[in-house]
């Protein structure tokens, strides 16, 4: 059985962002709108699959109250930061 990453092709309910740390991972955030509600994350490693990425983490549930679509995301002032919201 395949797990899709949470979401429901709404407006804007996932966003990608380099992590801090490694700049060839990536967090993607997902906002589950109709198929269960809550906000999570998985990760995406660009080292995997000959350079073409993987997901290597899904699906992290951070909250799990109801949501709408609109995610976005900002650079933090110190230029290696990222808000979400």
């Amino acid at each position: 059985m395949v797990i899709s990453i949470r979401g429901d092709n709404w407006y804007k309910e996932l966003v990608l962002i380099p992590m801090p740390d490694d700049s060839m991972k990536y967090y993607l955030f997902s906002a589950g709108v109709t198929s269960g509600p809550g906000f999570s994350y998985s990760i995406v490693d660009m080292n995997q699959n000959g350079g073409l990425g993987e997901v290597v983490q899904k699906n992290v549930l951070l909250q799990s109250f109801n949501v709408v679509d609109g995610l976005s995301a900002v650079k933090h002032g110190n230029g290696r930061d990222w808000w979400v919201f």
